[in-house]
């Protein structure tokens, strides 16, 4: 027998080949956890040089039943002794079966907000609803509030239940009822445009941002594996549908010298790079290129000159940008700066190539902006963005607007 990767992130088969659908074959996963009572470890076992449990097994099996009515019949009442791979960030029963998932999570999620199942919070995260803003409301007034950013068309029926009585409900009303502290610049920025009259949909959140930061998800200046050379935002909000921000990096990766764009998005359900790679440059122009030689493009079609004078970058920013760089990365900085409209796709081609209907709106576009590393706070620029999606600010700036090749002029996309 051999292993092999499911659909889900954190969950393994010790099957011989998945089914038709890519899951775990359907009476296996069926007699592995008929009558399941307890969720817990169990025993170990190593196959092909990687070791399991046997609740990696039982936890691919529930990811792969007929269909949520059938996932629910299985689950019910069972206790959970051990949690999956992947903890609290796990939300592959949402994945695999949707919204019908909303029984289980109510019958987990105590009426004090208490579980042990934490993954399951996180799922409920993922679910709209009045039925899932009732569950949520037990998270207790922080835990509703992360769940309300992502659904706030719920707000109106929070505030009928806070009029209705329902405390949980009243202290909820209260906290969002507070003036919103931020910093002074990102208000300022804020201010200076108009919100557009379009309607809410599921939103980027703070905590979505540091979801994907903590699982290196998204592009980082100081990453030592993958070169950064440029990189560009746009933010997307969509009617009854869901906000979005993307990020376009231009890169060269591990062991490379191809130039490189690949797509970044920040969703409520989607995350991180999903393999829209373009090739911009192949390593076999670049390879034995000179600093400052000249250089056709034909297919981006520009001629460009591999120079870029780094004398202005401080020594920290220069760590990422080595001296003396080599022509191909001063090439792929030298596209983003001065090439933009030729690397980066316009707001059309970006919507089809991310999944979005053409009913989402652009609100804003950035080349030269603050990337955290590790928290969304660490960032104005991106603490600005996601609060301009939510209000649907088309903002014209950023507080910070910082790019780490800031002894250039950037261009402007």
């Amino acid at each position: 027998m051999s292993i092999h990767r499911n659909p889900w992130k954190f969950s393994w088969e010790f099957v011989p080949e998945p089914d038709s659908r890519g899951l775990m074959p359907l009476e296996r996963a069926r007699s592995l956890v008929k009558g399941l009572k307890q969720f817990d470890r169990g025993e170990g076992h190593e196959v092909d040089d990687s070791y399991f449990w046997d609740s990696d097994l039982r936890w691919a099996a529930l990811c792969s039943l007929e269909n949520v009515e059938e996932f629910l019949e299985t689950v019910r009442g069972v206790e959970w002794l051990m949690p999956p791979r992947g903890l609290e960030s796990n939300v592959e029963f949402y994945d695999r079966y949707g919204d019908g998932i909303l029984p289980w999570i109510d019958e987990v999620i105590a009426e004090d907000g208490k579980t042990s199942c934490a993954w399951a919070k996180t799922c409920l995260l993922e679910i709209g609803g009045d039925g899932a803003a009732a569950v949520a409301l037990r998270l207790g007034t922080a835990g509703f509030q992360s769940w309300l950013e992502r659904h706030a068309d719920s707000a109106a029926w929070v505030a009928a239940q806070a009029e209705a009585g329902d405390p949980r409900a009243l202290e909820v009303m209260k906290l969002l009822k507070r003036p919103e502290e931020l910093p002074p610049t990102v208000k300022a920025v804020l201010g200076e445009v108009e919100p557009l009259d379009i309607p809410q949909s599921r939103a980027v959140t703070r905590r979505r941002v540091d979801e994907l930061l903590a699982q290196y998800e998204l592009p980082r200046w100081d990453n030592m594996n993958v070169f950064f050379g440029g990189m560009c935002i746009t933010g997307f909000v969509t009617p009854d549908d869901r906000d979005m921000l993307v990020i376009q990096a231009l890169q060269i990766g591990p062991g490379d010298s191809d130039l490189w764009r690949e797509l970044y998005r920040i969703a409520p359900d989607k995350g991180g790079s999903f393999g829209n790679l373009r090739k911009l440059v192949s390593e076999d122009l670049t390879e034995g290129l000179e600093v400052g030689q000249p250089i056709e493009l034909p297919e981006l079609g520009i001629t460009a000159v591999a120079r870029i004078d780094l004398s202005g970058l401080e020594g920290e920013l220069l760590a990422h940008f080595e001296q003396p760089m080599d022509a191909g990365k001063e090439l792929l900085v030298r596209l983003g700066q001065e090439f933009p409209s030729h690397v980066y796709l316009e707001d059309d081609q970006l919507r089809e190539a991310v999944d979005l209907p053409p009913s989402a709106v652009a609100l804003f576009r950035f080349s030269a902006f603050d990337m955290p590393t590790d928290k969304v706070e660490d960032s104005l620029d991106f603490l600005a963005m996601i609060l301009a999606l939510r209000d649907r600010r088309p903002i014209r700036r950023l507080p910070q607007n910082v790019h780490p090749l800031q002894g250039l002029t950037t261009a402007d996309v």
